[in-house]
C-alpha cells in the first residue's frame, strides 16, 4: 500500500533538516518570537520611559513568579532575564518546536515564559486529561487575549469569554441544541448540503476549495440563523470569513504583545508602529456587524412570523416572557455567531485533508469504494442509516481529522489557582496550550503516524477497533472546553465524504505534458491549519452517477 509519509518523525528530531506532512523543513529555526511578539514595537518612539515602562512590567511579572520556590517549573528552553523564553520559540509551527523540546528534555510538559507571562505547553493525551479534563474546575479558563476580546470585539464570545456564569448559560444554549442525543435531526440539512457539494463537483470540478467554502458558509449561517446566502461570494459570508482569519490570528498566543503587556493597548492609535490599534478597530467593526447583522434579521423576521428554523429562532422564543430576556439575548447573539465561525472553518480545513489523503493513498480510495459498492445498492446515495455496515468510511474520517490536525495547539485554557503536577509547579493565569498535534502523530498510539492509513482504526475482521484512540477525543479540545459541535461536525464530515467517494475518483493532477502534480501535503501555520493549496482530479465514477446526482439534487 502506498502512503504519505513524513522523512521525519518525532524520534528523528535530532537529524538534519527534512521535511514532513504539514509542517515546514524541520528543525523549525529559532527565528526570535520578537518578531511575531513585537510585530511593530520596532517602530515605537524609542524614548527611554516607554523603555524603562517596559521593562519593569517584565520585572514586576517575573518577580511575582520567582516567589513560588516549593516546586520546580516543568524544564523548557533557557530564559533570559526579563524577556524570558521570548528568543526561543518560533514564529511559526510552534507546536513542531513543542514537540522536539518534548523529546529533548523527556517530559509531557514545558514550560515557557515571556515577559513574566507563564506558558505550559502539554505535548500528550495524559497531561491533557489530567489537567483540563479531571481538574477542569481550575482549568477552564482563558488567558486574557486583550487583541481578541478588548481591541476587536470578541470578549463576550464563548470562544474566548473567561468561565463565568455568563459562559455557563451560553454553554447550555450550545449543548441543548448539539448534543448527542438531538443531533440527528440535522440530518436532512446534512443530507442536502452533501447533494450540492456532489452537484458543484461534477459541474466544476476544479474549483473543489471554492465549492467546499461556499457550502460550508451557507450551511452554517443557515444553521445559525436560518438565512440563505447566495451560492457564491455572498458579501456577508465573505466578511464573516475575514474578522474570522483575524480572530483566529489574535488567539494565538504571541501574536500581539499587546497581550504580553496590557497596558500597550492604551497606546494611541496615531503613533507610529502602533497598526494592531487601527487594524483593530477596524476589525472591531467588521465584527460587530457579522455578530448583529444576521441576529436583527431573525427578531425582525421572527416578529413578523416568517422566521425558519434555527438555533437562533429557537433561542429567541424560548426567552419570551423572561425578566433577564435583555442580557440573554446578548449570551444568545455571541452563541449564534460561535456556530458560524465553529462550524465554517474548521469543517473546510477538515475536508481539504480528507482530499490531500485521497491523493497521499489512492488503495484507501479503491478499498472505500468498494466497501461503498457492497454496501450502497445502485441508483442510491449513501444515508446515515448505512453507517454502521461502513466502518471503513468511519475510519477514514477518523484517520482525516488525524493526520491533518485541523487545530495543532487550539485556543489555549488558562488556570485560576496555583497548581502541582508531576512535582512541577503550575503558576495561576499561566497559558496552558495543548498541542494537539503532537497527540495525534504520537508514534506510540499511532504507529507510522506521518502516514495516511485509515486501517489503524480497524480491527483485522474489518470493524472499528475501540481499543484505539479516537482521535475526536484530541481534535475537539478537552474538558469543559470541549467543542460542543463535535456531534454534528463529525457526523456532517462522515455523510460529505462517504457521498464524494461513493460517486467520484481523486487523483493526482496532472499537467500540460501529463505529468503528475505531487502536492506539498504541508499545512498553513497558525491557530487553524489548512493544507496549502494543491489541485486534483475529481470525476464521476460511472454516467449513471451523474444522472443520479442531478436527479437527487433536483429533488432538494
Amino acid at each position: 500500500m502506498s502512503s504519505c509519509r513524513s522523512r521525519v518523525h518525532l524520534q528523528c528530531i535530532k537529524r538534519a533538516p527534512t521535511k514532513s506532512p504539514f509542517s515546514p523543513t524541520l528543525p523549525v529555526a529559532h527565528c526570535s518570537m520578537v518578531e511575531i511578539l513585537l510585530p511593530s514595537l520596532h517602530m515605537l518612539p524609542p524614548t527611554l520611559p516607554f523603555l524603562c515602562v517596559l521593562l519593569l512590567f517584565a520585572w514586576l511579572r517575573f518577580k511575582n513568579r520567582s516567589k513560588m520556590r516549593s516546586n520546580p517549573f516543568p524544564p523548557g528552553p533557557r530564559k533570559l532575564p526579563l524577556i524570558g523564553s521570548a528568543l526561543s520559540i518560533p514564529s511559526s509551527y510552534q507546536w513542531i518546536q513543542f514537540a522536539k523540546w518534548a523529546k529533548a528534555y523527556g517530559s509531557d510538559l514545558i514550560h515557557l515564559d515571556v515577559f513574566g507571562t507563564s506558558i505550559v505547553v502539554l505535548n500528550s493525551y495524559n497531561a491533557a486529561s489530567d489537567l483540563l479534563e479531571k481538574r477542569s474546575s481550575i482549568y477552564s479558563n482563558r488567558p486574557k487575549l486583550i487583541m481578541a476580546t478588548e481591541i476587536m470585539g470578541w470578549k463576550n464570545s464563548m470562544f474566548f469569554k473567561q468561565y463565568d456564569d455568563t459562559w455557563r448559560a451560553g454553554r447550555r444554549l450550545l449543548h441543548e441544541q448539539f448534543n448527542s442525543g438531538v443531533v440527528s435531526r440535522f440530518r436532512p440539512q446534512q443530507t442536502a448540503l452533501s447533494n450540492r457539494i456532489l452537484l458543484r463537483l461534477l459541474e466544476s470540478p476544479a474549483d473543489f476549495s471554492t465549492h467546499i467554502r461556499s457550502a460550508m458558509g451557507a450551511f452554517s449561517m443557515s444553521l445559525a440563523y436560518g438565512i440563505d446566502v447566495l451560492p457564491e461570494r455572498d458579501p456577508l459570508v465573505e466578511l464573516a470569513a475575514e474578522t474570522l482569519a483575524a480572530a483566529v490570528q489574535a488567539s494565538n498566543p504571541g501574536s500581539f504583545l499587546v497581550d504580553f503587556i496590557p497596558l500597550l493597548k492604551h497606546v494611541p492609535g496615531w503613533l507610529p508602529g502602533a497598526s494592531f490599534v487601527r487594524n483593530g478597530r477596524k476589525w472591531k467593526k467588521d465584527s460587530a456587524y457579522v455578530v448583529n447583522s444576521p441576529f436583527i434579521q431573525v427578531k425582525r423576521a421572527l416578529a413578523d412570523g416568517v422566521a425558519v428554523p434555527s438555533f437562533t429562532r429557537t433561542g429567541l422564543e424560548a426567552l419570551e416572557g423572561r425578566d433577564d430576556r435583555e442580557s440573554r439575548e446578548a449570551v444568545l447573539k455571541f452563541a449564534a455567531a460561535d456556530i458560524y465561525v465553529g462550524a465554517a472553518d474548521t469543517s473546510v480545513a477538515a475536508l481539504h485533508g480528507f482530499f490531500l489523503g485521497m491523493l497521499a493513498n489512492p488503495q484507501a480510495m479503491r478499498a472505500a469504494q468498494a466497501e461503498l459498492d457492497s454496501v450502497i445498492k445502485p441508483g442510491f446515495l449513501p444515508s446515515f442509516e448505512d453507517e454502521e455496515h461502513l466502518p471503513y468510511i468511519s475510519a477514514i474520517v477518523s484517520e482525516s481529522i488525524r493526520w491533518h490536525t485541523i487545530n495543532p495547539i487550539a485556543i489555549p485554557h488558562s488556570n485560576s489557582d496555583d497548581d502541582v503536577y508531576h512535582g512541577y509547579r503550575i503558576p495561576a493565569d499561566s497559558i496552558i496550550i495543548a498541542n494537539i498535534w503532537a497527540m495525534t502523530h504520537d508514534e506510540n498510539e499511532y504507529p507510522d503516524p506521518f502516514a495516511f492509513r485509515p486501517e489503524r482504526f480497524l480491527t483485522k475482521e474489518g470493524a472499528l477497533d475501540r481499543t484505539v484512540r479516537d482521535p475526536r477525543t484530541l481534535v475537539f479540545g478537552f474538558g469543559r472546553r470541549i467543542c460542543p459541535g463535535m456531534h454534528l461536525g463529525t457526523s456532517l464530515l462522515w455523510i460529505i465524504i462517504a457521498s464524494i467517494l461513493n460517486c467520484f475518483d481523486i487523483a493526482k493532477a496532472r499537467d500540460e505534458a501529463g505529468v503528475e502534480i505531487e502536492p506539498t501535503y504541508e499545512g498553513s501555520s497558525g491557530l487553524v491549519s489548512y493544507p496549502k493549496p494543491f489541485k486534483c482530479s475529481i470525476s464521476p465514477r460511472s454516467s449513471e452517477v451523474e444522472d443520479l446526482i442531478k436527479m437527487t439534487t433536483e429533488a432538494f
